[in-house]
């Protein structure tokens, strides 16, 4: 290969990452060295990345992911960029985009689930206010940016099925599992067979878990707890439509309410919170919620704009 040719392949794959991969502080780091060692480098990676940019409407992608430094090499080689963009869409730059890891977006608003079948049979249910992609040219290559999803998957062991999380990594090893992701953690509940669970960076030694078995993965590593199989089902009702409850604090049950209704409950005070239900209640009624707690607790009910009261 030329030493174009080279340049242009390494600035691909740096762009494939920025795009596919999370991104951190340290990546960029790396990325603006590259581009500062010479100026072919920086060309090459303006001119794919105008390309990229102007023909995939990934929207959530370009606010979670930090954009190269507008100082320095930006600054400086601005105007030659722009004089390229034209040449990268007509030219080279389409080349790139045949080989870029396309991918499908999928989301639900509050309140919505969706279920996404593949080609392969598996099935991935979408909880409420959450994000995943899927790699075009491989839908057994799964990200999810936000939220909860239950996956029902055709194990094949020459071909794993990986669901990434932030900075942790899913691999199923035949099973039945949901994936939930809140900030900084990740939650995986096994229903059926197994899965590893390992960071995407470094070389620690995967967590397997198991049916029965829940995993906390946080920057300090992957925490297990067990729990009775009906328990995990019952946490998976949503795909019904419903909340099953086993001895609930109004607290909790608020806070799951709160995350598929604009209303939002409040507990006003901790006496109220302690208090405990039992029952299946379906995920988009509050006023459902409401009257049952009213009737069996006596709570006394305000209502506010966009917010139910309940205190004792």
């Amino acid at each position: 290969m030329s030493d174009a040719a080279t340049i242009k392949e390494v600035a691909a794959r740096w762009l494939e990452r920025r795009i596919a991969e999370d991104w951190n502080v340290a990546d960029q780091a790396a990325l603006d060295a590259w581009l500062e060692e010479n100026t072919a480098h920086r060309i090459a990676y303006l001119r794919l990345e105008a390309v990229w940019t102007r023909t995939y409407q990934f929207a959530p992608l370009r606010r979670r992911q930090p954009l190269p430094r507008q100082d320095g090499f930006r600054a400086r080689f601005g105007r030659l960029a722009a004089g390229l963009i034209v040449i990268a869409a007509l030219g080279g730059g389409l080349s790139f985009l045949l080989r870029a890891p396309e991918q499908k977006t999928f989301t639900t608003g509050l309140g919505e689930r969706e279920t996404i079948t593949l080609a392969d049979g598996s099935k991935i249910e979408l909880n409420t206010e959450s994000a995943l992609r899927l790699a075009a040219n491989d839908p057994r290559k799964v990200w999810l940016d936000r939220g909860e999803a239950f996956f029902q998957v055709r194990h094949d062991d020459k071909h794993p099925f990986v669901v990434t999380a932030g900075n942790q990594r899913v691999t199923d090893l035949g099973t039945k599992f949901s994936v939930r992701r809140d900030s900084d953690r990740m939650r995986v509940a096994v229903v059926e067979g197994k899965v590893s669970v390992a960071p995407v960076a470094g070389h620690i030694q995967p967590v397997l878990l198991k049916a029965g078995e829940v995993g906390l993965a946080s920057r300090e590593g992957v925490s297990r707890s067990r729990k009775a199989i009906v328990e995990l089902e019952d946490e998976s009702a949503w795909q019904k439509g419903l909340f099953i409850f086993h001895s609930t604090t109004l607290a909790e049950a608020a806070s799951q309410y709160n995350r598929y209704n604009r209303a939002k409950i409040v507990i006003a005070n901790a006496q109220a919170a302690r208090l405990t239900i039992n029952g299946a209640l379906p995920t988009n009624d509050v006023d459902a919620f409401v009257r049952l707690t009213q009737k069996f607790f006596d709570l006394r009910v305000e209502r506010r704009e966009g917010e139910v009261v309940l205190s004792r």
